[in-house]
């Protein structure tokens, strides 16, 4: 990740979340999105504007830069190789496993990420045949005879 705390990463989701379920995504409701005191939204907003991740806009709503975009991007793939692997290789239910990507999306390095994800590349015979199938057309490609 690009050196976000797991605070800030929660607090870019948030603003993300809010903004794309149609609710206003103001230090209010961004604080009652996170269960944390408006003072505490407040300069943990602060703190994204100045890191270029967050602006305020017209009518106290806050908006993720595209920088911000950029980031709640990559957390939510994080997310989504750490709920696959809990809810495909571990079988936990899947609200169990959002939980657990939650909390864990914060922790992985990208080298456990990659491998996390060859393992659920390899676990899937549909995406080991295509990976195959891809692998012999390059070949075929590169030998024209």
């Amino acid at each position: 990740m690009s050196g976000l705390t797991a605070s800030k990463e929660d607090y870019i989701k948030a603003i993300d979340a809010l903004s794309h379920s149609g609710r206003r995504a103001g230090i209010t409701e961004i604080a009652r999105h996170l269960s944390v005191s408006k003072a505490s939204a407040s300069c943990a907003v602060s703190r994204l504007e100045r890191m270029g991740l967050a602006q305020r806009c017209e009518g106290r709503r806050v908006t993720l830069t595209e920088e911000g975009e950029k980031c709640v991007c990559e957390v939510q793939k994080r997310f989504t190789v750490i709920y696959r692997f809990c809810t495909e290789i571990l079988h936990l239910h899947w609200d169990l496993s959002a939980q657990e990507a939650d909390k864990l999306e914060h922790l992985f390095s990208d080298a456990s990420l990659r491998a996390i994800m060859n393992l659920l590349r390899d676990s899937d015979p549909e995406q080991v045949q295509l990976q195959q199938h891809t692998e012999r057309d390059e070949l075929a490609g590169a030998y024209p005879y």
